[in-house]
C-alpha cells in the first residue's frame, strides 16, 4: 500500500519535480519524495497544490501535517490515478487503521470523494470481519484513533465512526470473548470515555445483546479497581494553589471533651471575663468580654425545673394498732397554659357606652314604648 511507483505517471509533463515532507505527531518530520508532479494536484486537491511553495535550492517544496505517511500516500494515489488501494482479503489480513488514517486526511483536504471511498472500504472489512473468529489487528489500536481524533467538541459525540466501532464491539463481544481479552480491558482502563459510550449504547439497544450484563459488569469492575485505591496525605500537594494556603501548617491542639458541670462552668465565664476586664477598663472591657465568651469553656444553663406531681407529695402514716395506712394525696397544681386566651391579661372587657345619655336623646315613656310597639 505503501507503494510509490504510480508517481512515475505524471512524469510525462514538463514540470520541475517537487519535494513532499511529512510532519508526523510528535515533531517527526518524513521525507516522502522529490519527484512529486504539482500539476497532478489542480483539480483533485487544490489545498494541496497551493501548499507547495519555492524553496532556497529553487525548487518546489511543501511540508504537510499528516497522522501516518501511510495517509498521506493514499491521498497522491488518489490524485494521480483517482483510485483507491483496496487490500486482498484473501491473502492480506484485514486493516481498518489506514482506511480510518485516509478518511482523516480526505476530510482535512477537502477531498469528499476520497472520503466516501475511505469509509465504504472500511464499512466492508468490519462487516468481513464479523465472519472471523479473532478480530482485526488493528481493531484497539483504530479505536484510539478515533477516540483521539473524533471526541472534541467541533466534531461533536454523534460522529458515524465512534458510533459504527461501539455497535461493532457490541456485536462481536462474545464472538471473540472481549471480556477476557487483556487488551481490550487495557483499552478500557485507557479510554473511560469508550467504556461510558459502551454503556450508554447498551442501553440504546434496549439491553437486546447477549452481552449486554457482561458489558455493565466489566465497567463496574473496572471501576471497583480504581476505588480501592485510598488517598494519601501526599496527595494534598497536588491541591490549586488557593486551597493550599488556606491549610493552616500548625496542628490543630485536641480539644478537652471532659464534661463540665454547670457551676465549674460559671466560674470558668466569671474568670475569663475578670481577666479580659483588668486589661482595659471602661466599655472596650465589657466588649472583648463579650467576644472572649465564646472562647470559653461552656455557657451557663440552668437546670430545668419540673413540678412536683402526686406521686413526689405522698406522705403515708401508719398504725399498727389499729391495722391501717392513711396516705395523703393533696390536688395536683397544674400551671395555666399561657396560649389559654381565658387567662391571658391583655383581653379586656369592652366598655358599654349608652348612646341616648351620650347624644342627649330624652328616654321614652313606657307607654310611648308600649304605643311604638302596638
Amino acid at each position: 500500500m505503501d507503494d510509490l511507483s504510480f508517481l512515475d505517471q505524471g512524469s510525462e509533463r514538463d514540470q520541475v519535480d517537487a519535494t513532499l515532507k511529512v510532519v508526523l505527531a510528535g515533531g517527526h518530520v518524513c521525507h516522502l519524495s522529490d519527484r512529486i508532479n504539482t500539476f497532478m494536484f489542480v483539480e483533485s486537491c487544490p489545498l494541496l497544490y497551493i501548499a507547495f511553495e519555492d524553496c532556497p535550492h529553487g525548487r518546489l517544496q511543501a511540508s504537510i501535517e499528516a497522522t501516518s505517511t501511510t495517509a498521506v500516500i493514499s491521498l497522491l494515489r488518489y490524485c494521480y490515478t483517482r483510485t483507491y488501494f483496496h487490500a486482498d482479503p484473501e491473502f492480506d489480513p484485514i486493516s481498518l487503521l489506514p482506511d480510518v488514517e485516509t478518511y482523516k486526511i480526505a476530510e482535512d483536504f477537502d477531498v469528499d470523494k476520497l472520503r466516501r471511498m475511505a469509509q465504504g472500504s472500511l464499512s466492508c472489512k468490519m462487516e468481513m470481519a464479523m465472519y472471523q473468529h479473532v478480530p482485526p489487528q488493528d481493531l484497539f489500536d483504530t479505536i484510539r484513533f478515533v477516540y483521539r481524533h473524533y471526541t472534541s467538541l467541533k466534531v461533536g459525540k454523534d460522529h458515524w465512526l465512534i458510533s459504527t466501532f461501539l455497535s461493532y464491539c457490541i456485536s462481536v463481544f462474545a464472538q471473540y470473548d472481549l471480556e477476557h481479552d487483556p487488551d481490550f480491558r487495557k483499552l478500557v482502563d485507557e479510554l473511560p470515555k469508550f467504556r461510558q459510550d459502551l454503556c450508554l449504547e447498551n442501553m440504546r439497544r434496549e439491553f437486546g445483546d447477549e452481552c449486554a450484563s457482561n458489558i455493565i459488569q466489566l465497567s463496574h469492575a473496572t471501576l471497583g479497581d480504581q476505588s480501592s485505591i485510598l488517598p494519601t496525605v501526599l496527595e494534598s500537594r497536588n491541591l490549586p494553589q488557593d486551597m493550599s494556603d488556606s491549610i493552616s501548617d500548625t496542628p490543630i491542639e485536641p480539644q478537652d471533651t471532659t464534661p463540665v458541670s454547670g457551676m465549674q462552668g460559671r466560674e470558668e465565664l466569671t474568670r475569663g471575663t475578670e481577666d479580659d476586664t483588668h486589661d482595659q477598663p471602661g466599655e472596650e472591657n465589657m466588649v472583648n468580654s463579650i467576644i472572649g465568651l465564646p472562647a470559653s469553656s461552656l455557657p451557663c444553663r440552668p437546670a430545668r425545673t419540673q413540678l412536683r406531681t402526686i406521686f413526689d407529695t405522698e406522705a403515708d402514716s401508719s398504725d399498727d394498732d389499729h391495722g391501717f395506712t392513711l396516705v395523703y394525696r393533696p390536688k395536683a397544681h397544674f400551671a395555666d397554659s399561657p396560649e389559654d386566651p381565658m387567662s391571658s391579661p391583655e383581653v379586656i372587657a369592652t366598655p358599654v357606652f349608652d348612646m341616648l345619655a351620650v347624644s342627649g336623646t330624652p328616654y321614652p315613656d313606657d307607654d310611648d314604648e308600649w304605643e311604638m310597639l302596638e
